[in-house]
C-alpha cells in the first residue's frame, strides 16, 4: 500500500498491483482521505521502475475531474551517489 501526501492536501492511497512486471511496482488507485475523486485533482497510479541497482524511475498519473491529466504529476528519477 502507498498513499501520497500531496502538496494539495489530500492522501490518495494505491495497491501495488501484483500483476506487475518482475522489475517494477503499479499502484493502482484505491481510495484517500480528504478527496472526492471524481472532482479533485490527485494521484491516481503511480509506476517504481527498477532500472539496476543504481537507478530508479517514479511516475505518477494525475486525475482532474474523474479522469487521467497529462499536466499533472510527473516524473521523477533517482541516482544512487557513489
Amino acid at each position: 500500500l502507498m498513499t501520497h501526501y500531496c502538496a494539495l492536501g489530500n492522501q490518495p492511497r494505491m495497491k501495488a498491483d501484483p500483476t506487475s512486471p518482475a522489475n517494477q511496482i503499479r499502484f493502482k488507485f484505491v481510495g484517500g482521505t480528504n478527496l472526492d475523486p471524481s472532482k479533485e485533482m490527485h494521484m491516481h497510479e503511480a509506476t517504481l521502475t527498477f532500472i539496476d541497482a543504481d537507478h530508479l524511475e517514479l511516475s505518477g498519473v494525475g486525475w482532474v475531474d474523474g479522469k487521467p491529466s497529462e499536466s499533472h504529476c510527473g516524473e521523477m528519477k533517482l541516482v544512487r551517489k557513489k
